[in-house]
């Protein structure tokens, strides 16, 4: 069993039955550094608590996490798929796959204000 206490060393026992039957996105940390990003389709304490047991690839290799819990019907890879691609330092062994396409409005926004370079468009 996870262990999930606050900054005050009391016990988050609300935390627990709100992850409980939610599926989403998972971000293991090692200090402040996300060290590996995962998603699981059942249960977020679950699959967190898979990763704190002996044998498991990740045990012992972070020390907190956050989650993004992401509804039923909803594109829970591209999640897990944007996250990997914008941090590139997490052990990650999985790709992201293939490109997202950004909506054309934000497409426009980002050249207008020169943030993406236009000159690459071909």
């Amino acid at each position: 069993m996870l262990d999930m206490v606050g900054s005050d060393g009391k016990p988050l026992h609300g935390v627990i039955d709100a992850l409980y039957n939610k599926q989403g996105v998972y971000i293991l940390y090692r200090g402040d550094v996300a060290y590996y990003i995962g998603l699981t389709e059942k249960s977020l304490y679950k699959r967190i608590c898979v990763h704190n047991k002996p044998g498991d690839d990740y045990y012992s290799c972070w020390d907190c996490f956050s989650v993004i819990v992401v509804s039923a019907g909803e594109s829970i890879k591209k999640v897990e798929d944007i996250l990997i691609a914008s941090i590139p330092t997490t052990a990650n062994r999985a790709e992201p796959r293939g490109r997202i396409p950004l909506p054309e409005e934000v497409v426009k926004f980002l050249k207008k204000d020169q943030i993406i370079d236009t000159t690459l468009d071909a």
